[in-house]
């Protein structure tokens, strides 16, 4: 894992402080993002289609920031970030194992065991990390009474594989979903494609791969490694930003993508078009430390209206929700 600048005991301290801190609507400033991300889950916006990274990017941004807000809460400065997995060197399931340090009892916790595969140890056991109350969400998962991890299953993406994945000159290709070719970056990075002769599905290999609440879009932000493997998602689109800087290259036309996805209303004149670059992520020191300001300008997260993200205008970097 990357970590040159991130604290593994402010991150577990600031994870678990989010699930005792107020939210408007939900039961906690965590548990906001379990259902933030149900409710994306199944209809093409979150996953399966063109918007996979760019609204991950979004979702990333919020929780790192309500991250920091844990932070201060603690009495600390806020200068914590998410660390991100390196699918390709961290691989190994065994805590003891240098490339399986995740999963020591220090971060993560290891692997799930009994019947119902249940973590035993670490900062993550039921009695520190609470149940999931499902009811009174708009679009919930079933109720989590606990963490459940089954590691190892699959295979994790190696060298060649995000070769492959930064090397593709197109981010996505029609259909612009799950069906779309190992030519689109999108797809092949989210993991419905693959290159040709990998066993590896890249984000959803590693899902997959940590098994468990992981294993299920309803659920997987309860499992602490998500923002680790998500991170990695982030930090491969922004290398494939650097190598492809062309603004033809970052987007399909307009045109292409209202077909594929119709507006949820008309965009105003001052919200910007789709084929406008990223910020990407800087690299510094193993984290992501950004503040992106563009994002897909006809996305929602929540609840359908709860917020609804377009490109940012604003000057110096800021990003505000209508």
């Amino acid at each position: 894992m990357n970590s040159k600048a991130f604290s593994r005991d402010r991150f577990v301290k600031a994870i678990r402080k989010m699930r005792t801190m107020l939210a408007a609507g939900f039961p906690n400033l965590y548990d906001k993002y379990i259902s933030w991300h149900a409710n994306g889950g199944f209809n093409a916006v979150a996953h399966g289609g063109l918007t996979f990274i760019a609204w991950h990017r979004v979702f990333l941004w919020e929780f790192e920031k309500d991250l920091q807000a844990a932070d201060v809460a603690l009495g600390k400065d806020g200068k914590i970030a998410l660390a991100y997995w390196d699918w390709i060197n961290d691989t190994s399931t065994d805590p003891t194992d240098a490339r399986g340090t995740m999963w020591k009892d220090d971060l993560l916790g290891p692997n799930g065991s009994g019947a119902n595969n249940e973590v035993m140890s670490g900062p993550f056991v039921r009695a520190s990390w609470p149940p999931w109350p499902a009811a009174g969400m708009p679009v919930a998962p079933p109720a989590l009474a606990f963490l459940r991890r089954t590691l190892g299953a699959g295979a994790l993406s190696d060298a060649a594989d995000v070769k492959y994945i930064v090397g593709l000159s197109r981010v996505d290709v029609s259909p612009y979903t799950g069906a779309a070719a190992n030519t689109s970056f999108r797809n092949v990075l989210e993991g419905f494609q693959n290159r040709t002769g990998s066993v590896s599905y890249n984000h959803n290999g590693v899902h997959g791969w940590v098994g468990g609440n992981m294993n299920n879009t309803l659920s997987s932000p309860y499992e602490p490694a998500f923002w680790f493997n998500h991170a990695n998602v982030d930090r491969i689109w922004a290398i494939w930003q650097a190598v492809h800087p062309g603004l033809a290259k970052q987007w399909p036309t307009n045109a292409e993508i209202d077909a594929a996805y119709p507006p949820l209303g008309p965009r105003p004149s001052s919200v910007r078009k789709l084929d406008e670059p990223m910020l990407p992520w800087d690299g510094t020191a193993g984290t992501r430390l950004w503040t992106p300001r563009k994002v897909l300008n006809w996305q929602t997260m929540g609840p359908v209206g709860e917020h609804q993200y377009r490109y940012d205008t604003d000057s110096g970097g800021s990003f505000s929700f209508t």
